[in-house]
């Protein structure tokens, strides 16, 4: 099943993912920015595999959807972990 916040949860994504490419040299200046824009990607796939769930394999993608989401929250962790290490050596 389709549902509108889903589809529409995703469309943001993609509109935010292009300023993200954009504007990649600002955003490549964000220390350890490969963690952050890892962690997005991750998540817009979640995003993705939450729509795919709805029309095939639905416990495929519902598993992936949740790894996903597991991967991204992982990656902004570290993120957030190695921007905070590295400016208290500053």
């Amino acid at each position: 099943m389709l549902y509108e916040n889903e589809v529409l949860m995703l469309l943001i994504s993609v509109i935010v993912l292009i300023f993200a490419i954009i504007y990649f040299k600002t955003l490549s200046r964000i220390p350890h920015w490969r963690y952050l824009m890892g962690s997005y990607a991750l998540l817009m796939l979640g995003w993705l595999f939450t729509i795919l769930e709805g029309f095939l394999f639905h416990l495929l993608f519902d598993y992936l959807e949740h790894i996903f989401y597991m991967l991204g929250s992982l990656c902004i962790f570290l993120w957030i972990w190695k921007s905070t290490q590295s400016s208290s050596k500053a």
